[in-house]
């Protein structure tokens, strides 16, 4: 039944790529496995799976015996690897760097960091210190802007209030 999951989860995984992604495009489709090494092996795990779930079944397993079909569900091993090896591609290709660590220097208010607004965004602009307006400042444009989800106030400033200083 597990096997099932796994392969219930990929037909969804491979349909919202052929919908979404591709629009159902055969020759996008084919492109695109040719050209990026972690969508051949996800695809590659994905046939794999196929006749393993056509094979799932009693009736199945008594036609073509219990040592040939064992023989021919070992290839869930090598799926399960294709499977690892097409995430840990993908991630790779989008690692985002670590948040710097907190200074006194970085941050106007020191409890920045404590309630985690600090690190809300934090990872798409440079660390940079605050010299710039008092922090009440910076609560009261970060409140206008996003809503007081964060409950505290953070050097960083936005877009709008950078080019406005």
């Amino acid at each position: 039944m597990l096997g099932l999951f796994a392969f219930f989860y990929a037909c969804l995984h491979f349909t919202t790529y052929l919908w979404f992604d591709k629009l159902f495009d055969v020759h996008e489709i084919w492109k695109d496995v040719y050209k990026r090494p972690f969508v051949t092996v996800g695809f590659l795990a994905f046939t794999l799976l196929i006749p393993l779930a056509i094979t799932s079944t009693a009736d199945w397993i008594r036609r073509l015996g219990g040592r040939r079909w064992r023989i021919l569900h070992r290839a869930i091993y090598i799926s399960a690897v294709c499977g690892v090896i097409h995430y840990y591609w993908l991630v790779k290709s989008a690692v985002i760097r670590r948040l710097p660590m907190a200074r006194s220097s970085d941050c106007c208010w020191p409890g920045a960091w404590a309630n985690g607004s600090y690190g809300a965004g934090a990872w798409l602009t440079p660390a940079q210190p605050c010299h710039g307006p008092h922090p009440s400042k910076f609560r009261s444009e970060f409140v206008a802007q996003f809503g007081s989800f964060a409950g505290g106030a953070s050097c960083r400033s936005s877009p709008k209030s950078a080019a406005q200083a």
